[in-house]
């Protein structure tokens, strides 16, 4: 079995019906390889990753071999040493995915599209020439790099020292854990503030009166 963390969490949604959020960091192939849709090959896949992990993962497992709502996805965070290479440029999730961790993907492709849009009206007119457009791309990354990496800083990097992950690693933690989740539930406590990456510090949204229509 390939090496990797395994989590699996359950949600009662209703009086007949239990969701089961499986998920993990693994080294495996035939999860890797297993393609996208063929939910069959994906479900034995999680198998094979999961066997043996302890409490009720073997009733869990017979039970996702018999949905037919399973749903499979993976956890991507795209960084590249540059988004534009020649005339051709890069935004959104091809550019900067920031995986669905932070809660930025949407905001991220937003924020990156305006820049890139104002960077090409305030360079791009007809008095600056062929070179206008290079320009524009090289402000693009320049402004908005700052901005997502501070987005991306930490995200699916190792973190098998963390505190979650040593909370989550005995029975007396996974205990703590719940009671603390059952608390702010009863509260009406949204852990997401402190989770999303939506405090981006020292990084201002630039304006463009080029993108101002009279």
């Amino acid at each position: 079995m390939a090496p990797g963390k395994r989590m699996m969490m359950t949600r009662r949604h209703s009086p007949h019906k239990i969701q089961v959020y499986l998920g993990g960091t693994t080294d495996s192939v035939r999860l890797k390889n297993s393609r996208r849709g063929d939910t069959k090959e994906e479900k034995e896949a999680f198998a094979e990753f999961l066997h043996g992990a302890g409490w009720k993962t073997e009733e869990i497992i017979q039970s996702m071999k018999d949905a037919d709502d399973f749903y499979c996805e993976r956890l991507a965070l795209v960084k590249l040493d540059c988004w534009s290479k020649g005339h051709m440029v890069l935004i959104g999730d091809a550019a900067h995915c920031p995986s669905g961790r932070t809660g930025m993907g949407t905001t991220s492709s937003m924020v990156g599209a305006y820049i890139l849009a104002g960077e090409i009206g305030r360079h791009c007119g007809a008095e600056d020439g062929k070179d206008g457009l290079a320009v524009a791309l090289k402000a693009y990354e320049q402004k908005f790099r700052p901005f997502m990496e501070q987005v991306q800083q930490g995200v699916l990097e190792d973190s098998e020292d963390g505190l979650l992950d040593s909370l989550m690693a005995t029975s007396f933690g996974i205990g703590i854990f719940n009671y603390l989740a059952g608390k702010m539930s009863f509260l009406k406590i949204n852990p997401a503030k402190w989770m999303m990456k939506e405090n981006v510090k020292n990084w201002d949204l630039p304006e463009y009166e080029e993108l101002l229509r009279d």
